[in-house]
């Protein structure tokens, strides 16, 4: 869903998201929460992600990611990971990104817009609460009737 930048876009999944689900059916997903404040303070900091070893080959990856661009009037990220490799992976992978950051009340106005009902909003997918400063948002949407 994030990497539907134009509004039109994001309508129409979850519109077509509706006419798939019975009534009553439901969908979950988790989207991340943004900090503008915490981007707009970090554009151009390359922060270290996650490592990953294959198991077949041996091959260690290292992750990592910085902000490239930031448009608080339509909440559109542009960032580059980097992927390092070691133990003959490649050397290194650099994929850039383009998604468009929810708030929840913009999620709450979408939601309504497609004809389903948000039953529940959450900080995790167990349930957690939703922090202003969390990292994501998980949304439980309905198909009415």
């Amino acid at each position: 869903l994030q990497v539907l930048t134009d509004p039109d876009d994001r309508l129409a999944c979850l519109t077509r998201v509706r006419e798939h689900l019975e009534p009553g059916g439901e969908m979950i997903f988790d989207v991340a929460l943004p900090d503008a404040d915490e981007i707009a303070g970090s554009l151009g900091v390359e922060r270290p992600g996650g490592v990953h070893r294959d198991r077949a080959t041996g091959e260690v990856l290292r992750h990592s990611a910085w902000y490239d661009a930031w448009d608080p009037a339509t909440h559109t990220l542009e960032f580059t990971l980097r992927i390092r490799g070691e133990g003959g992976a490649p050397a290194e992978v650099l994929r850039r990104h383009r998604v468009h950051l929810f708030t929840p009340e913009e999620i709450a106005g979408l939601v309504t817009a497609a004809g389903l009902e948000q039953v529940a909003v959450a900080g995790d997918f167990a349930g957690g609460p939703l922090r202003r400063h969390g990292e994501r948002q998980v949304h439980r949407l309905r198909a009415g009737p």
